[in-house]
């Protein structure tokens, strides 16, 4: 399935097919215990996550954002040597469009120098959904986050040839494709600089092209339900009319337990008409049940406590008995 954004106008519109790639790492539980951090080697080929990216298209000339799954299967997860303690494997989880989606919504794009020379900025928000029921998604343990929270960030640009087989020419000549300031890391003032997710070599100063501008989403996306939404950018050529991203969502994965419930069976019947059927039978939380042909009643979906059952619907002649 893939999510997609359009907007009508004057101005420019882009086309993302967002690949976004989901590197949920370890399993948390709700008790608070959290992975321990790999064991990792020196370097760590940003490439080796692709497989498994969401795949961002923006297409200036058609101007619509859409955000599609990735189709690489568990068999074709890459296989790192990254290293546990005691020489152990470390529990690794990296999951793409069974675990989410990324949904795009208001897209806008400038117009060319607006915000640099020969550059056209161009956004869109973006919402995760957890499709998960019983797991949350939490700040990951490995790659090492920059913040609390689910990260996002952008992984490597492609710029369209415009061949019907190979529509894209790896990779996008430098500067020419650049993650803008709205990469602002948690919202707070400087936030959002690159970082160095794979190496732990830093950034400052450094040649390497494993440093990443990201966003923080909150520390806890729950079963089912969708993060807040933020935005984010691109600053391109204003030559560039067609070109593709991979975005990496970074978390760990937190089993929450199904919630638990309860159940109330029980019989009514009278001294002198024996078992009664078609009475009402209430518990205290509204939940309520009839009286089969044999005086039966069952409640299900109650939580565990204490719960007072009151009958209604007597036939005539009997007097209510009390609460129970």
């Amino acid at each position: 399935m893939a999510e997609t954004v359009r907007r009508s106008g004057g101005v420019p519109r882009v086309r993302y097919l967002v690949v976004a790639l989901l590197a949920l790492i370890g399993t948390a539980c709700e008790s608070g215990n959290r992975p321990t951090r790999p064991s990792l080697p020196a370097r760590i080929p940003a490439s080796e996550f692709i497989p498994l990216a969401f795949t961002a298209i923006v297409d200036v000339r058609a101007g619509d954002v859409t955000i599609t799954a990735p189709h690489a299967s568990s068999d074709a997860r890459p296989t790192l040597s990254l290293g546990g303690r005691d020489g152990e494997a470390p529990s690794l989880s990296l999951l793409g469009g069974d675990a989410l989606r990324i949904l795009p919504t208001n897209y806008t794009s400038s117009q060319p120098g607006a915000f640099a020379p020969n550059k056209i900025r161009v956004t869109f928000d973006v919402t995760i959904e957890n499709k998960l029921p019983y797991v949350s998604l939490t700040t990951p343990t490995w790659p090492q986050p920059p913040a609390s929270g689910v990260i996002l960030f952008p992984l490597d640009y492609r710029v369209g040839s415009g061949g019907p087989e190979s529509p894209f020419v790896p990779p996008a000549a430098a500067g020419m494709i650049m993650p803008s300031l709205d990469w602002n890391g948690t919202g707070a003032s400087g936030s959002g600089a690159p970082f160095n997710f794979f190496n732990d070599e830093g950034c400052a100063g450094a040649t390497t092209d494993d440093c990443f501008r990201w966003l923080a989403f909150e520390d806890r996306i729950f079963p089912t339900s969708r993060s807040v939404t933020r935005t984010v950018g691109f600053d391109i050529d204003d030559t560039v009319a067609v070109f593709s991203a991979r975005l990496i969502v970074a978390g760990d994965l937190s089993a929450v337990p199904p919630p638990i419930s309860s159940a109330i069976t029980g019989l009514v019947s009278s001294s002198l008409g024996g078992v009664l059927a078609g009475v009402g039978v209430t518990v205290t939380t509204g939940h309520a049940d009839t009286t089969n042909a044999f005086g039966l009643y069952t409640i299900a979906g109650l939580p565990p406590g204490a719960q007072t059952v009151s009958a209604s619907l007597l036939p005539a002649g009997c007097t209510p008995p009390p609460f129970q």
